[in-house]
């Protein structure tokens, strides 16, 4: 089995449409600034918005107007701000997906480098892998397990293509060598919905979006992505840890599996 070490967690940065700095005012902002956020309400780059957003406002004494613009991974929304008025008034912020869509699309509708200029690197965080509570599994060896045992029985979910839960629930399937099928959806939001009621069974997330469903028991969590544990969850291990365990002791499993149960002996 191939070693095992998901690193990827989100990233997120903010960007405006490219303008010269002989565009700049001093009085800048004299007007409402609009804030793009590329996702549905309820993920982590919404909330880091939103937040964002509140704070700009209070230090800069003006409005910034969030407005959600989902879609295609996250392309609808910064594109929307690439092929804006180039004079600081239209924001967007961004995530990995800006690295990775070039990648898997042959044509993109904007160009990062030519059409957007970076303004400030607001945070980063390691993701958490959540599963179905109907799933009945409570460790990443189960699951690794019952998706060995239940070829094709196992969908993860993602916020969209290119997204770092798209990327890391890839990293899961094929280092694994899991059938697992991918279900890209317009933004956390929804995904959570859907897991909840079983209709998925995975989702590799970000912290800060599955803490109040992980909090309320809603969603089960099964391990982090970063090098070292989360302060969030200290009790649970990353992916690097379990993923070890995985490697040395998974000859001596011994498994009772049904559709929607498992148990280690």
């Amino acid at each position: 089995m191939k070693r095992v070490g998901c690193l990827i967690g989100i990233t997120f940065c903010f960007a405006t449409a490219f303008a010269p700095a002989t565009a700049r005012s001093d009085d800048y902002p004299s007007r409402p600034v609009r804030l793009v956020i590329s996702y549905q309400p309820g993920g982590i780059v919404d909330f880091a918005g939103r937040v964002l957003a509140q704070q700009l406002g209070r230090v800069l004494n003006q409005t910034f107007v969030v407005e959600n613009r989902p879609g295609a991974g996250g392309i609808v929304g910064v594109e929307s701000v690439a092929h804006a008025t180039p004079d600081g008034y239209d924001l967007v912020l961004i995530d990995p997906s800006i690295v990775t869509n070039p990648v898997l699309h042959k044509t993109m509708p904007f160009d990062v480098f030519k059409d957007l200029a970076p303004v400030s690197l607001i945070g980063s965080s390691p993701d958490v892998l959540v599963v179905a509570p109907q799933l009945q599994i409570n460790s990443f060896a189960g699951l690794v397990a019952y998706g060995k045992a239940n070829p094709g029985k196992l969908d993860f979910a993602s916020p969209g293509i290119g997204t770092t839960g798209h990327l890391a629930g890839e990293m899961f399937r094929q280092r694994l060598g899991i059938d697992a099928t991918h279900i890209p959806y317009k933004g956390s939001g929804p995904a959570f919905v859907d897991l909840m009621s079983g209709k998925v069974q995975m989702l590799f997330s970000s912290i800060a979006g599955a803490l109040p469903f992980t909090s309320k028991g809603s969603i089960v969590p099964l391990a982090t992505t970063g090098r070292v544990r989360s302060p969030i969850y200290p009790d649970l291990p990353t992916v690097e840890e379990t993923a070890t365990f995985v490697r040395s002791e998974y000859e001596k499993w011994k498994t009772v599996i049904t559709d929607s149960h498992i148990s280690l002996e």
